[in-house]
């Protein structure tokens, strides 16, 4: 193999090992950026949960009764004069929209923002609060969920202990594991199963006479790989490129261990041949009693943890809670970063916009002014626009409002920041990955039946 070759592969394993950590999705219940959000029942006294917090020693935290007009000018200026006078102008609905943030979607819950650094105190201040009888609950409670990865680590190492070339599976066995460690998900461990049965498949049958061709040929094998594929964009489409490159990492460890195994024999005075072509060998290592059970429990395992799941989200009454987001359903119901770059303007461009001018969406004014100086009347004009370096400086002032303002909530996700809904539940399941994780599941089992039926022919 050409050197040039041989650089794309390393280069191509280390990026694949990189782009699998950098696009990992871990569903910790987290949904927004440096902030927690405790959710209380909307009966419950603003006060009694202010004073669990401040016990708690959680001294700073956003909330709906600290939120003041979040404007950076003198309460007595003509921008806030103007803004009194004409607060039900739709120009300035901001200001009553932004109170969305602190309820879920139904109106049932009160939300209040904690910064994650509380994040120890916070769960003593939702142990108090129970003790008080309020149903309460915190997005970020949800734990790592390691039973998926350890479905997939356990089924690997079974594989290696039957592959018949334990180096190149162990290898090549890596980048599935890893897969799910980093997208714990039902339909990412089906993905990583159905991967690494494949990889199994190879291992088994390596550089045998006819090995590729006979690879190529059966179907199992490209069947497995494109529901794995599939399995993975049923997750997110971030999981799924994910799998992408999963697949390419593997591929990538084949070339490589064939480099470095063409390099061991060419220093070898003597290489042994197989007899055997890879037709006429097992690809399940004559195991498959074990091997495919082993691959279809798996999978059932977490189509009854998809049941489970979906049984506790119908039955628990947090599960359904849709809150205020930076991530999700996007929601025109909470407003985003543009609205307030919107709000501002229209406050601060309001003493020079013409009470005639009924156009709401003017982005510019130039307003003239007059001076008297050195007995001469010199004209000057106050000009404004709402563009990159006017939103620029709202974005930078946020910082200086002398409140804990949602506007700084805001901030911490990102510039351009929108609105969204979802779920405090700690795994999400759509049913196109409950059909993929099925049709995964039925694969195997035509397989297993298949073999069993054809010995029965044979014998």
């Amino acid at each position: 193999m050409k050197l040039y070759q041989k650089i794309i592969s390393a280069v191509v394993f280390i990026a694949c090992v990189f782009f699998v950590f950098a696009l990992k999705t871990v569903p910790n219940g987290k949904i927004w950026k440096e902030y927690s959000v405790l959710y209380v029942p909307v009966s419950t006294s603003d006060s009694v949960v202010k004073q669990a917090l401040n016990s708690s020693n959680v001294k700073d935290f956003v909330s709906l009764s600290g939120q003041y007009l979040p404007v950076n000018l003198n309460p007595n200026s003509p921008e806030i004069s103007l803004l009194k006078s004409q607060s039900e102008d739709v120009k300035y609905s901001y200001f009553i929209k932004r109170n969305s943030f602190f309820y879920d979607k139904n109106g049932n819950y009160r939300l209040y923002y904690i910064p994650s650094f509380y994040h120890s105190q916070l769960n003593n201040c939702v142990k108090k609060l129970g003790e008080n009888h309020i149903q309460c609950g915190v997005d970020s409670s949800a734990s790592f969920p390691w039973f998926l990865p350890l479905i997939s680590l356990f089924f690997a190492v079974l594989l290696l202990y039957f592959s018949k070339n334990r180096l190149l599976f162990g290898c090549s066995a890596f980048f599935p594991v890893l897969f799910v460690f980093c997208n714990p998900f039902f339909a990412a461990c089906t993905s990583s199963i159905l991967l690494l049965l494949s990889a199994f498949f190879i291992s088994n049958v390596w550089k045998r006479e006819g090995f590729i061709s006979f690879l190529l040929s059966n179907y199992a094998i490209p069947a497995m790989i494109v529901i794995s594929i599939i399995s993975g964009f049923s997750c997110s489409l971030k999981t799924g490129f994910s799998g992408i490159i999963m697949i390419s990492g593997c591929g990538s460890v084949f070339v490589l261990y064939s480099i470095l195994e063409s390099f061991i024999n060419s220093k070898k005075s003597f290489n042994p041949v197989y007899i055997k072509k890879a037709k006429k060998v097992s690809m399940f290592a004559k195991k498959e009693k074990i091997v495919l059970p082993a691959a279809v429990g798996g999978i059932f395992i977490c189509i009854i943890l998809v049941l489970i799941n979906s049984f506790f989200s119908l039955n628990t009454k947090n599960s359904k809670i849709m809150i205020p987001s930076s991530k999700g359903i996007v929601s025109a119901e909470i407003p985003s970063m543009n609205d307030y770059y919107d709000f501002i303007w229209n406050v601060k461009s309001a003493p020079y916009t013409s009470l005639n001018y009924k156009n709401n969406s003017n982005t510019s004014f130039s307003f003239p002014k007059y001076i008297y100086e050195n007995g001469i009347i010199k004209e000057y004009a106050i000009q404004g626009s709402c563009d990159e370096s006017f939103k620029q400086q709202v974005f930078d002032e946020i910082d200086i409002l002398p409140f804990n303002s949602i506007e700084s909530v805001m901030k911490s996700q990102n510039k351009d920041f929108e609105g969204h809904y979802a779920s405090t539940s700690a795994i999400n399941t759509n049913l196109f990955s409950v059909i993929i994780i099925f049709i995964s599941m039925f694969i195997l089992l035509f397989m297993y039946i298949s073999i069993i039926i054809i010995k029965g022919l044979r014998k």
